[in-house]
C-alpha cells in the first residue's frame, strides 16, 4: 500500500507496506489507534501508522484501511461485534479505562484475574464514592449504586464478551 491509499481488507487479512530494507536488529512496529475512525455500510474505518525504526533513522507511513466485516452489532450500540469491546451491552462510547480490551460496562475484574471474585469485590467496596475510572462500570464520574448494581449482576463472571479478546 501507499499513503493515502484506502485499500479494503477482509477481516484478519494483512495489511502491507513497503519499507526500507531492515538489517539486523531492526524492527517494524505497527500499531493501530484505540478508536475506529468512522463506520461505514460495509465495515469499519482506521488509521493504521507503520513505523519501522532503525539506527540510520526511522521511516513511517499512515495509511487509511476500510476493513471489511460483520455488520452484526448484537447489543444495538452502534459498534459490530468483532470491534465492540463490550458486545452483549450497549456500550457507544467503548469507554475501557485499564486497556484490557473489555469495555468497563461488561469488566468489573478490577484485579484483571479473568475473573470476577471477592478480591474485585474489596477493591470495588474501597472506591465507593470516588471518581475511580475502574470501578465507575456506567462511566458517569462516581462509583456509586448504580454501578454497585452492575458489579453484582457480573459477580461471579468472567469479563466480557468482547470482540477484541479471544
Amino acid at each position: 500500500m501507499r499513503a493515502g491509499q484506502t485499500p479494503n481488507c477482509d477481516p484478519w487479512e494483512l495489511a502491507r507496506w513497503t519499507v526500507p530494507t531492515l538489517h539486523a536488529n531492526e524492527t517494524v512496529v505497527l500499531t493501530a489507534p484505540s478508536r475506529i475512525v468512522g463506520v461505514l455500510p460495509n465495515g469499519h474505518l482506521f488509521d493504521v501508522r507503520a513505523t519501522a525504526k532503525a539506527d540510520t533513522g526511522e521511516f513511517s507511513s499512515t495509511n487509511r484501511v476500510i476493513l471489511l466485516g460483520s455488520r452484526v452489532d448484537s447489543d444495538g450500540d452502534g459498534i459490530a461485534n468483532p470491534f465492540d469491546n463490550c458486545s452483549a451491552v450497549p456500550n457507544p462510547d467503548q469507554r475501557d479505562t485499564d486497556g484490557d480490551g473489555y469495555g468497563n460496562r461488561c469488566d468489573a475484574d478490577l484485579d484483571d484475574s479473568q475473573f470476577v471474585n471477592f478480591a474485585d469485590m474489596a477493591i470495588f467496596k474501597a472506591a465507593m464514592g470516588t471518581s475511580n475510572a475502574n470501578a465507575d462500570l456506567d462511566g458517569n464520574g462516581i462509583v456509586n449504586a448504580a454501578d454497585q448494581a452492575i458489579f453484582t449482576s457480573l459477580f461471579g463472571k468472567a469479563p466480557g464478551p468482547s470482540g477484541l479478546r479471544n
